[in-house]
């Protein structure tokens, strides 16, 4: 008899987390690829509009790994004395968990191997500037010039918000990165946050490769994982 896997109802909430940590000191080949979606209409005259149909780009992460260790006796055994597993189990497994590209997934960048904490990390950042009428701020991270809105914040770090440079009381963190003040902060505020933050994405297609070149030892030449917006 088949068995339907459903999406969550909501998209954040009681994901899995991907198990970076379990890779490192494996090469790993990390590619990332960013892409709107714009249509640009060009007239006779050669005066051309253009049309962004989506405010944040949809960012595309190519993964490759040159060693996927398969050896169950070089894996340490847990202290917990739980079932330990070889690099080619974490990966494999954790593909087949997500049935494929089906059921979305926490990435924390910050855990690849070679990658800088500030890749998961935001301190003193602005979020806005109070005018004693709104409640609501999204929370954000800006990249050179451009100020993304950061809709997943990992809840294994709690963030920490300020104003003017005093840590503020009185707020709740809403779905999609939404700051919420029980009050309003007061007109001209300046309101910062310290916060760390995760991608959600999904597995790029439903299928995986994972070749065996040697004994016990496998590669995976490519892995593609696609942001999801909320």
């Amino acid at each position: 008899m088949a068995t339907i896997v459903t999406l969550p109802t909501v998209l954040s909430t009681g994901l899995n987390t991907f198990p970076a940590t379990k890779f490192q000191g494996l090469k790993l080949n990390f590619t990332r690829n960013v892409e709107f979606e714009n249509t640009i209409s060009r007239s006779a005259s050669g005066r051309e509009v253009g049309v962004s149909w989506r405010e944040m780009p949809i960012i595309t992460l190519e993964l490759s790994w040159d060693f996927l260790d398969a050896n169950p006796d070089t894996t340490p055994p847990s202290q917990d004395g739980s079932v330990s597993y070889t690099d080619l189990d974490w990966l494999d497994g954790f593909f087949r968990a997500q049935h494929g590209d089906l059921i979305p997934f926490y990435l924390r960048v910050a855990d690849l191997p070679g990658q800088s904490p500030t890749d998961s990390q935001v301190r003193g950042q602005q979020i806005g500037t109070g005018d004693g009428t709104t409640v609501n701020f999204q929370i954000c991270r800006t990249v050179g010039p451009y100020l993304e809105p950061v809709q997943t914040i990992d809840s294994a770090v709690d963030p920490i918000i300020y104003f003017d440079g005093l840590p503020a009381t009185g707020w709740t963190m809403l779905p999609k990165g939404i700051i919420q003040f029980t009050v309003a902060p007061a007109n001209g505020t300046v309101i910062t946050a310290d916060f760390n933050w995760l991608y959600l994405c999904r597995f790029n297609d439903p299928a995986a490769e994972f070749e065996q070149f040697a004994y016990l030892a496998h590669e995976c030449r490519s892995l593609k994982l696609r942001t999801v917006i909320q």
